[in-house]
């Protein structure tokens, strides 16, 4: 039994976690989920490996129910570049049995104007 079960994700989002290599959720994961899940906001502070990203991602896959809307369905904001790189490569990684629009952005070198009109395009 996978330790994620009991966090109701969907069978697909489940099967696409054992498929990463998932077993059970991180401490962290485990006790923001529910938060996340009820629609509270979260700060979550862990160091390196604590699970934060992976939180994030599997948050976000398991709240987005509809496909069909032509804007990105999810929008990742973080300080700087390789944030974004790192968690829209978690979100494609996890995302292998869905199709998506995810976009990023990043507030560091003062390119956030660039990205803006970029999404918007």
């Amino acid at each position: 039994m996978n330790g994620f079960e009991r966090l109701k994700f969907s069978k697909t989002l489940l099967r696409t976690v054992a498929e990463a290599g998932f077993t059970h959720p991180t401490v962290l994961q485990s006790n923001i989920f529910k938060r996340i899940h009820g629609g509270n906001d979260v700060v979550a502070v862990a160091p390196d490996g604590g699970g934060k990203a992976t939180a994030i991602v599997l948050a976000g896959l398991s709240k987005i129910r509809s496909l069909e809307e032509i804007a990105p369905q999810v929008l990742i904001l973080t300080p700087d570049a390789d944030g974004v790189e790192d968690l829209l490569e978690q979100f494609y990684d996890l995302n292998r049995n869905r199709s998506l629009r995810i976009y990023g952005l990043y507030a560091g070198g003062g390119q956030i104007d660039q990205q803006v009109l970029e999404l918007t395009d």
